[in-house]
């Protein structure tokens, strides 16, 4: 968008840098900030990025055969990583087929008018947005939160463990990011457990739960702990 109210070119995002992310395991953040701060640099000396563009047809196809298998091998991964239950199902095949259907039938789909053929001018256009409207409608009625009422005894944290990944399993949580919320999350109530119910305040036993993010906050006899997993 600041690209455009300053009349440059056409920015987005390179999804090859992905696969070279993955065939080299450097996924630094640092990493990005040097490479943007090259990429500044060369914007105000154009003869310099020029170079880029005088590769020798061979190697820019050697080079986007390279990246192209990471991209492919690490979409599939992502899809198997998560429960592909019968919604998942249609929604990789239906926009698989859809954007499949773009190179196979060009001609029905030059036939839509110019609103539409914004969204449907590229297989990868029409993939994004079939997988991003069905999550949508998929979505419907699936709960996303759930209540588990405890009790003072050890049978509660057992129970604990079967909600969580049955719940897991529900919402398409990843293997790795399930193990690490139940052992956790177990842990902390264990600790409370043991610690007589916030005996030693918030601050004592959260020292050692490792979460992504943890939020915790008490006001007058009730308290409330968050622990945050990303996958």
């Amino acid at each position: 968008m600041v690209g455009g109210l300053l009349g440059v070119m056409g920015m987005n995002t390179a999804p090859s840098l992905v696969g070279v992310s993955k065939a080299t395991g450097a996924t630094s953040r640092y990493i990005a900030f040097s490479c943007a701060a090259i990429l500044v640099v060369f914007a105000f000396i154009p003869k310099y990025a020029a170079l880029f563009l005088l590769l020798p047809q061979p190697v820019i196809g050697a080079a986007m055969v390279f990246t192209s298998s990471f991209i492919i091998a690490g979409g599939i991964q992502i899809i198997t990583s998560r429960n592909v239950d019968s919604r998942t199902t249609y929604v990789v095949g239906v926009s698989l087929l859809l954007g499949l259907a773009r190179e196979v039938f060009p001609d029905y789909f030059k036939r839509a008018t110019p609103v539409v053929d914004l969204f449907t001018g590229s297989m990868m256009s029409i993939g994004v947005l079939s997988a991003f409207l069905l999550n949508l409608i998929f979505r419907v009625g699936a709960t996303r939160s759930v209540v588990l009422e405890f009790e003072k005894s050890d049978e509660s944290v057992d129970n604990l463990e079967k909600l969580l990944r049955g719940r897991g399993r529900a919402w398409s949580v990843a293997p790795d990011v399930m193990d690490r919320a139940v052992s956790t999350t177990q842990q902390v109530f264990r600790h409370l457990a043991d610690a007589g119910l916030m005996a030693y305040g918030l601050a004592d036993f959260l020292t050692g739960v490792y979460p992504d993010r943890m939020e915790a906050r008490s006001e007058g006899q009730n308290a409330e702990i968050r622990l945050i997993f990303g996958g």
